[in-house]
């Protein structure tokens, strides 16, 4: 089965048809699977499918991203200070509630405090490889 993100964009749509007309089976990813129009025998799925819950702390200037009233596949949280802080907040309440947490970051302090806190990490070259891949 080949996955495809965005499927409703111009480009996934194109996409998720030619693997459907070429016999080929198609999870086809999309925020509004009850609105994705897909063709026949593409199998369509939202985000959860993936992951349960994803979410993405932003501080400074990336909180912005909040303004627009946009809706958006994932959690954001602002943090009204230190984005370090919050993460291990963020972490440290999801894994009390039997979530599994995983934080990409280079960033060796960060690491030792969401290690406390029972939270998982991966460094930036992990996710590299796999964005690479896909």
């Amino acid at each position: 089965m080949i996955l495809v993100t965005a499927a409703t964009a111009p480009v996934g749509r194109a996409i998720v048809e030619q693997l459907v007309a070429a016999g080929t089976p198609v999870r086809a990813l999309t925020r509004d699977v009850e609105n994705a129009d897909l063709p026949p025998g593409a199998d369509a799925g939202g985000l959860d499918l993936l992951l349960p819950r994803i979410v993405v702390v932003v501080e400074g200037a990336a909180r912005a991203v909040l303004d627009g009233g946009a809706r958006w596949p994932v959690e954001l949280v602002a943090a009204p200070g230190s984005g370090d802080d919050m993460l291990v907040e963020v972490a440290a309440n999801a894994d009390g509630a039997g979530d599994q947490v995983v934080v990409v970051t280079a960033d060796r302090g960060l690491r030792v405090r969401l290690d406390e806190v029972g939270a998982g990490w991966v460094g930036p070259s992990w996710l590299l490889r796999r964005v690479e891949r896909a």
